[in-house]
């Protein structure tokens, strides 16, 4: 399927938004609800780490998959906007998550590694935002 330049943006951006609020959501439901004593801790540690990975990490990736965007030809088939490598994260991380949720880890350890991954993809997220508007 092909996709204009100026679509391919808006469309990573809405990816990336789409999962972290899914990630987010969930993982904030799971810790929430774990009755832990250790909620609040647990939250708050997974917020500043996921935080940290979108400006330290995929900031980068965003800006990698931008420019990779920005120079391919226009109407280029849409599995091209991300590289290959970026499939392979992706393919690992949906892996590593089934694996999560049925490895046995607390409900309060899972919810809080799956709200970090959230808010770290949002963070990341608003960088394909950016680049879509800038391309209006």
């Amino acid at each position: 399927m092909k996709i204009s330049r100026k679509t391919q943006p808006f469309l990573a951006a809405t990816i990336w938004t789409v999962v972290g609020c899914g990630l987010l959501g969930v993982g904030l439901r799971w810790l929430l609800s774990s009755g832990s004593t250790w909620i609040w801790l647990l939250l708050i540690v997974g917020l500043i780490v996921g935080i940290a990975k979108g400006f330290l990490f995929l900031r980068k990736s965003a800006l990698r998959t931008i420019n990779r965007i920005q120079s391919r030809p226009e109407g280029a088939n849409i599995i091209g906007m991300f590289s290959p490598a970026t499939w392979v994260i992706i393919a690992v991380m949906i892996t590593g998550g089934r694996y999560l949720r049925t490895s046995g880890l607390a409900d309060e350890l899972l919810g809080a590694l799956y709200a970090s991954v959230g808010i770290a993809l949002i963070i990341g997220s608003v960088y394909s935002w950016r680049a879509f508007l800038n391309s209006q």
